[in-house]
């Protein structure tokens, strides 16, 4: 009878330790990405790798039969500090026999620098279009459309500078971005990405983007 009473008391204070521990996790605020670490806090870290095996027939193909690594990135990604994330991208690309190591893009966001006002530095993906802002492997296919390569090359429109974001107080959503960028000459691998290089744009840049949201009552 003992034994029995023993083991019911044990019972009805595990489910209570369990009861307060899940009340616990519940009332803890979901973490922000790259501060859900110990201190000091540690980035999200991913690796991305892109290569490709080819089957081939010619025997001259110096790629023939080979496992072909044309590039592996690697980024770190989080918050800072409360409201300034950091962004960055490093790769490795092979151009023909050749490794060359580059920064994809290296940022910092402030989401709140004052009232309504962001900012964002650093060397950024311009916010041109849907798709030249989202990074090339975050997209949901793998070739870039051929209007971003012919005008800006194989890594799109990337840029050096700064960005200014503003939502006006209004009922509606209206945001206006300035930006002022340097913007590299591009490095040429081949002579077909020489032609790209007459339509790329170069040296200072100005940008202006206006968002305008209405709401739609049904």
């Amino acid at each position: 009878m003992k034994k029995v009473i023993t083991f019911i008391f044990l019972i009805t204070f595990l489910n209570l330790f369990a009861e307060e521990v899940k009340e616990e996790i519940i009332a803890k605020p979901t973490q922000l990405p790259g501060m859900r670490g110990v201190v000091p806090n540690l980035p999200d870290i991913s690796v991305v790798g892109n290569f490709y095996y080819k089957l081939s027939t010619d025997k001259e193909d110096e790629t023939k039969d080979k496992l072909v690594v044309e590039e592996i990135e690697t980024a770190f990604q989080g918050y800072i500090y409360p409201n300034i994330r950091a962004d960055v991208f490093l790769a490795m690309h092979k151009h023909d026999e050749h490794v060359e190591a580059e920064i994809c893009e290296a940022k910092v966001y402030f989401q709140k620098l004052i009232h309504n006002l962001s900012l964002e530095v650093g060397k950024i993906r311009i916010n041109f279009g849907k798709l030249n802002k989202i990074h090339q492997h975050h997209r949901s296919f793998y070739d870039q459309p051929l209007v971003l390569t012919s005008f800006f090359g194989e890594h799109g429109l990337v840029a050096e500078g700064v960005n200014f974001s503003y939502v006006l107080p209004l009922h509606l959503f209206l945001q206006i971005d300035l930006g002022a960028w340097n913007i590299p000459h591009h490095h040429q691998h081949d002579e077909n990405e020489l032609r790209h290089l007459e339509f790329s744009l170069s040296d200072k840049t100005y940008t202006n983007k206006i968002w305008l949201s209405l709401p739609i009552k049904t």
